[in-house]
């Protein structure tokens, strides 16, 4: 590759949501050395582009190009998706229980949260991101059943400094003796996931301690996206699933 094409390109390490409408087109430098590129995603007036001979990734101005290319890659610009830039999270949970109306067994939760957000690349400037903090209970009757406690939605554009939001206090109340007949059950509020998603409702990144969470993203891809739009009282199988209702057709018996 000619060194006066390697002088537009900025070489940056980033972590992106490829965009659905990315294509393959070359472009030409102004002094005429030409490059067959993916337009991956757009980072303000800038593009990052990626080399078709070994797929090395580069963001560039389009002022850099010849006046035909510049034309071109600038249209093109309107269609891709912002460049986000790699985040990192950090949650701290709060949890205070007390017995409930005087009982041994009956306990009531009190759960809140700080999430610190932290854009680690600040070369990057991150486009205005949502941020949505699911708590998920565990039933203490029929331990396969599980249920979004709260989900709490924020608006942020993390930066290199930290980034501080906490979430508002809620409570659950449940039944400690599991193994006791007459227990009445309650969820115990068990795990979250934090996903913030891009302009596109692309996921830019995620956060969970909780095992359970962790393996229903890890088979299906799309999981994040999902939860995200649960509201509380939102009933969860033991895969941390949005339970089918049956359809009854009438005049059929289902046993």
């Amino acid at each position: 590759m000619s060194p006066n094409i390697i002088t537009l390109c900025s070489i940056v390490s980033l972590s992106l949501c490829a965009s659905s409408l990315a294509e393959v087109v070359t472009i030409e430098s102004k002094g005429g050395q030409k490059m067959t590129v993916t337009l991956v995603s757009r980072q303000g007036d800038k593009v990052v582009i990626r080399r078709a001979t070994d797929g090395k990734e580069f963001t560039i101005s389009p002022d850099s190009l010849s006046d035909q290319s510049k034309a071109l890659v600038t249209n093109k610009m309107k269609n891709l998706d912002l460049a986000y830039p790699p985040l990192n999270c950090d949650v701290t949970i709060g949890k205070r229980r007390k017995y409930d109306k005087g009982s041994y067994y009956m306990k009531q939760m009190e759960i809140t949260a700080k999430i610190t957000l932290t854009n680690e690349d600040y070369k990057i400037p991150c486009p205005p991101c949502t941020m949505n903090v699911i708590f998920v209970g565990q039933d203490q009757r029929d331990t396969d059943t599980f249920m979004v406690l709260s989900n709490q939605e924020f608006k942020v554009t993390p930066t290199e400094d930290d980034l501080v939001k906490e979430t508002e206090p809620f409570v659950t109340r449940y039944d400690s003796d599991n193994k006791g007949e007459g227990n009445i059950g309650g969820f115990k509020y068990v795990g979250y996931l934090v996903v913030v998603t891009g302009a596109k409702n692309q996921i830019v990144h995620t956060k969970t301690i909780y095992t359970a969470l962790k393996n229903a993203m890890e088979v299906d891809a799309t999981y994040a996206t999902k939860l995200k739009t649960y509201p509380a009282n939102t009933r969860l199988n033991k895969d941390m699933c949005k339970p089918q209702t049956m359809k009854v057709t009438p005049g059929i018996i289902r046993h």
